[in-house]
């Protein structure tokens, strides 16, 4: 049943919906994410909502109160709050804090970013706290990795101040399947229940088909070469999708962090510093990526969605690395687009079942 706005903050914030998303009718129930918004619109709406009503608008509060209502009543009783724009950039961004069941972590692809999967937030119960996993890149206040497995013991240090044990319930989107693939191998050895491994179209560099993350391939590795990243691969993983982009080493840095800029300055909420940081992130996070060989099966099983748009058969690396069953559930997306509403409600019902299982 549709509610109509009825206050000016709620009037206002629906009218905005409409019109970033292109969406005829909003009402109170309506959700940014399910009416096809994505985590970069969520930033520009957020500054033509600062505009509109002369308030701090945070974008943080597009995770966890994506609703009109929810929204507007969070502006309308809120408080300016130091630094709470930059929690976005922090490495354990809670998508949603509340509930009482064992979380959803949810480890981002090379981006470093996990905005994206709030999408994902309204397939899940109420009941079940979410989590996304972000790269220190963003924040650039400690050291990046230098392997998966040192990824992993980062996150899983993370994910125990908010979930001390198990079980734990893990979903990585490409480069994040390699961590959160090494992540349940560091919980399941120090005693604790992995009861989900879920991954978004994730590739093992040693899959004979063709990384999606891991394309850049490390020094002295000239057997497992690919082709350099993209900057379109970059922004995919952002939520924008610019189709033939050059790749990175067809650009100098300088050059990419340009183009970044004239794409993510105008939607406000990125300086030049961290775009910079994001660029030089997306570049050590596909090395790195590359170089995953796992030396430890996870005793478990995993649920794994392809990109079937790109005839993807990177599960078929996985079963080797695991001692369980791999299910392959197809979304008719392409990789980049794993996180986009049309995937998401795909992946979002299976996902809660077996959260639910």
């Amino acid at each position: 049943e549709f509610r109509a706005p009825t206050t000016p903050v709620e009037e206002i914030v629906a009218d905005t919906f409409a019109d970033v998303l292109g969406v005829e009718r909003v009402g109170l129930d309506d959700e940014f994410f399910a009416l096809g918004g994505n985590s970069l619109i969520a930033v520009q709406t957020a500054s033509v909502l600062r505009k509109k009503l002369g308030v701090e608008v945070h974008l943080p509060w597009f995770f966890d109160s994506p609703s009109v209502a929810v929204l507007a009543d969070r502006i309308s009783s809120s408080e300016t709050v130091p630094g709470a724009d930059s929690r976005g950039f922090d490495v354990l961004l809670p998508l949603r804090a509340e509930g009482k069941a064992s979380p959803l972590f949810c480890i981002h692809p090379v981006t470093g970013l996990s905005w994206s999967f709030a999408g994902l937030v309204g397939s899940i119960e109420p009941n079940r706290p979410v989590y996304g996993l972000q790269s220190p890149a963003l924040s650039g206040d400690r050291e990046l990795p230098a392997s998966i497995e040192e990824w992993a013991s980062l996150y899983v240090d993370e994910i125990r101040r908010v979930q001390p044990s198990g079980p734990y319930h893990l979903l990585g989107w490409s480069m994040g399947g390699e961590i959160a693939h090494a992540m349940a191998i560091q919980l399941t050895a120090a005693g604790d229940e992995v009861a989900l491994l879920a991954m978004l179209d994730s590739h093992l560099a040693s899959d004979s088909h063709t990384a999606k993350d891991g394309d850049v391939a490390t020094e002295g590795a000239a057997d497992h070469r690919g082709t350099a990243p993209r900057i379109a691969d970059m922004l995919g993983g952002l939520g924008i999708q610019l189709g033939d982009t050059p790749s990175l080493d067809e650009l100098d840095r300088e050059t990419a962090v340009e183009a970044l800029q004239e794409l993510l300055l105008p939607v406000g909420r990125f300086d030049a510093e961290q775009i910079d940081r994001v660029v030089a992130g997306f570049v050590h996070s596909s090395v790195v990526a590359n170089a995953y060989r796992p030396t430890d099966r996870f005793k478990g099983d995993v649920l794994y969605f392809s990109a079937d748009l790109d005839g993807s058969h990177g599960a078929d690396a996985w079963s080797g690395v695991v001692e369980g069953d791999v299910e392959v559930v197809p979304v008719a997306v392409t990789h980049w687009d794993m996180t986009s509403p049309e995937a998401l409600r795909v992946i979002g019902p299976v996902l809660e079942r077996r959260l639910k299982s």
